[in-house]
């Protein structure tokens, strides 16, 4: 049709900045694809767009393996433990720290963080009176998970400044600028050469540095390769998708007050929208398989050897595993949603984000009051593994009242179609 307009899915790539604008054309055009779509980017890789594509690919670790890396493009390390290792050697190193992620473990320290969110929050406000603008994301959104993470982890507070962000450029500028990649890179594994040598020798503490140093696997404790980069992933994993996944939220909430006023009265919702604002923002947007022999997958060819993203932030938007999927739905059950990924390498960390994600919600909602998101429309985002916002610029409202601005424009609006309409 004459002034239709289309994505070419083969130029497809989730470190385009341009395509984090706005991927809803391109989560559309991928998902729609006849059989499974295929980029040239980055050396060239198939893209499992479909919930129940991804969904298939993602328990079947036989045919798409972990082991050789499973990030597009590579990380220029040797494979991180346990994210690039497949079964049954992953159930192995999984169950070292399985106990001490689960629901009851991690509620043992919910006041703490509470109590830190609170104080972050109380920061914001000071910087916040008299109708001034002041980022979210710098002062909460960012800090908490962070300083969480770092404390479960067993990092000092004063890492964020550095290690944190280390992270942030691997996620969001491989293949961008490797010079600053490769920094960042050495940066990471030299302070957790540091802490290793430093900890080894020092008492125990109630972090999972502890209990990766008293660790054993196969009847041998893990030896400093396996510590450093099952710390690496620990790090990769938990300091910047809940961050995005928080900001994502108060985007949300900045601009829908009716949800707003239903989680301030409903505290049982927080549960449940917590779940919905993973599935909605996405931030693990996607990871990778290698094809470990020739085969064909939904009517596409595939060799062995052959890379394939599994976009879960595609997958989260599929409307035909979801009712209306562009939406937030606070209450949206059941909720399978792919954020945590799917299968064997399930996060670890996922009960954890999840009650950050809450607390930051329940927090936020009661400290800030009537707030405002400022200029939505010209909000910059950032792609790479982890999808999400650079800044929040917020305003309070002069009393108490909830706002009555306008519905959130999300980058995915349920009516835009690659084809042009919106």
């Amino acid at each position: 049709m004459d002034g239709e307009e289309t994505v070419d899915v083969t130029q497809f790539s989730h470190f385009d900045q341009e395509y984090a604008a706005n991927p809803g054309r391109m989560w559309t055009a991928v998902r729609d694809h006849p059989g499974v779509a295929y980029s040239e980017q980055h050396g060239g890789y198939h893209v499992l767009a479909r919930y129940d594509h991804i969904y298939e690919a993602a328990r079947d670790p036989e045919l798409f393996c972990s082991g050789q890396g499973n990030v597009i493009p590579p990380f220029p390390f040797p494979p991180l433990i346990p994210v690039n290792v497949d079964p049954p050697l992953l159930h192995l190193y999984r169950k070292i720290l399985q106990p001490s992620l689960t629901p009851t473990k991690v509620a043992e320290r919910e006041n703490e963080y509470r109590a830190l969110a609170d104080s972050l929050l109380d920061g914001f406000l000071a910087k916040a009176r008299d109708g001034e603008v002041v980022d979210l994301m710098e002062e909460f959104a960012v800090p908490f998970p962070q300083q969480v993470a770092l404390r479960v982890i067993g990092f000092p507070d004063e890492d964020r400044h550095t290690t944190a962000q280390s992270i942030y450029d691997l996620s969001h500028l491989r293949g961008i600028d490797d010079t600053v990649v490769e920094k960042a890179a050495a940066q990471v594994i030299g302070r957790i050469t540091e802490l290793i040598a430093e900890r080894r020798a020092a008492p125990r503490r109630e972090d999972l540095f502890s209990v990766l140093l008293d660790a054993d696997i196969e009847g041998r404790p893990l030896d400093d390769q396996e510590l450093l980069f099952y710390i690496f992933l620990l790090l990769a994993g938990g300091l910047d998708t809940t961050t995005a996944a928080i900001s994502g939220a108060f985007l949300y909430l900045g601009q829908n007050p009716q949800d707003r006023s239903r989680l301030l009265s409903d505290e049982a919702l927080t549960r449940s929208a917590a779940t919905e604002f993973v599935r909605w923002t996405s931030p693990a947007q996607g990871l990778a398989r290698t094809l470990t022999r020739d085969t064909v997958f939904e009517g596409c060819p595939m060799k062995a050897g052959d890379k394939a993203l599994l976009l879960f932030a595609a997958g989260n938007r599929d409307e035909r595993k979801f009712e209306s999927p562009d939406e937030l739905q606070l209450d949206r059950y059941p909720n399978h949603h792919l954020g945590f990924g799917m299968g064997p390498h399930r996060c670890l960390g996922a009960h954890l984000a999840l009650l950050m994600i809450q607390i930051a919600v329940e927090r936020g909602l009661t400290k800030l009051g009537d707030f405002q998101v400022v200029d939505p429309d010209r909000l910059e985002w950032v792609g790479g593994e982890t999808f999400g916002l650079k800044r929040l610029p917020v305003r309070l409202g002069p009393d108490g009242r909830i706002a009555t601005n306008e519905r959130c424009a999300r980058p995915t609006r349920s009516e835009e179609r690659f084809d042009g309409s919106s």
